[in-house]
């Protein structure tokens, strides 16, 4: 458990690109006998906090926030993690899901089809 958004947004994401890795780690081994050879991760965030300091390397927080940072910077500099793209709030549609007054995008993007 975190109080802090910006620690709850870098463990997810690492937890999100580690759980990627063993899929496809999994997949290779099934499909073809490869171990290793995944395919690198695209992350999308909302938090622009967590962008800048995967981007611009800076450093805040706990120590066990800083190594997961320093972590995802890791797999970002050997390629595991191919690109993080910021998205701003408006263009989140899960929101609409789990905050009261997010719903907009989510039902323009419904509506649209």
């Amino acid at each position: 458990m975190t109080h802090s958004s910006f620690a709850a947004e870098a463990f997810g994401l690492l937890q999100g690109l580690r759980s990627a890795l063993d899929d496809a780690t999994v997949a290779g081994l099934l499909f073809d006998g490869s171990v290793g050879a995944g395919l690198p991760g695209h992350a999308f965030g909302d938090s622009r906090s967590l962008y800048d300091s995967l981007t611009f390397m800076s450093a805040t927080g706990s120590k066990k926030v800083r190594a997961s940072i320093a972590d995802l910077r890791d797999h970002y500099r050997l390629g595991s993690l191919a690109k993080l793209t910021w998205l701003p709030g408006s263009l989140q549609l899960e929101d609409g899901l789990t905050k009261p007054t997010g719903a907009g995008p989510l039902r323009a993007a419904a509506a649209s089809g």
